[in-house]
């Protein structure tokens, strides 16, 4: 799995991205992932995202600041605009 890491990274770089709920098959991925482009500047690593529907506890917050800190990948949070969710 690394060299196919290494290899997505460095050939679409911002053009891949990984979603994530932030478990523990997604750490595997993401630490990969950042592993496989740790010599790539910022701008040019791949990233991830993290869905966002209002109902995250506050501690995913801290642990997806941490976890981004830990393998230097940007993880974006989408929030889906709210008419489009149920209570």
């Amino acid at each position: 799995m690394p060299a196919l890491c290494r290899w997505a990274a460095h050939e679409l770089g911002p053009r891949l991205t990984l979603a994530t709920s932030l478990g523990r098959e997604d750490m595997v991925l993401l630490h990969a992932l950042g592993a496989a482009s740790v010599d790539l500047p910022p701008q040019a690593r791949p990233d991830a995202f993290l869905l966002d529907t209002g109902r995250l506890h506050e501690e995913t917050y801290l642990f997806l600041d941490r976890v981004q800190d830990r393998f230097g990948l940007r993880i974006r949070v989408l929030v889906p605009e709210s008419s489009g969710l149920e209570s």
